[in-house]
């Protein structure tokens, strides 16, 4: 009996409709990023007028730089997922040839990307809402 040395010899690849529709969702999810970060952002800025210590407001101004700096990484993150996400349209009409595999790999890639990005935004957000909560209680007592 011979052993099975490869597993992913036998399990199933996504298919091109679920990368396609995978590839709408990380669309959604980018918008939905640059939305929270633009909220965080005006938030961050306005909240920097009211502070007493300069620690504080230069811990703002570095998060705020911090977050710019991932807004505009989001840009190119859209950019590459939309083409991608296009690319992945014509497969399904069948409008285009294609090498499937060199787009699953880039999927992979993506993925990859994405999962790097929001972890970096988790933090980053937390670490936000870190700085801002002891202004707000302020506010709302």
């Amino acid at each position: 009996m011979k052993a099975i040395s490869n597993t992913s010899d036998y399990l199933l690849q996504d298919s091109i409709n679920s990368l396609h529709r995978e590839s709408i969702e990380w669309t959604s999810e980018l918008n939905m990023f640059n939305m929270d970060a633009d909220f965080f952002s005006k938030i961050l800025a306005k909240s920097a007028l009211k502070v007493l210590s300069d620690d504080t407001y230069n811990e703002m101004h570095k998060n705020l730089a911090e977050l710019s700096e991932m807004m505009r990484a989001a840009e190119v993150l859209t950019e590459k997922v939309k083409a991608h996400e296009k690319t992945l349209e014509s497969f399904i009409e069948e409008t285009a040839s294609h090498d499937e595999q060199k787009y699953r790999i880039e999927h992979a890639v993506l993925n990859d990307e994405l999962y790097q990005f929001f972890c970096m935004y988790k933090e980053k957000k937390a670490v936000i809402q870190d700085l801002l909560r002891p202004l707000i209680l302020r506010q709302l007592i």
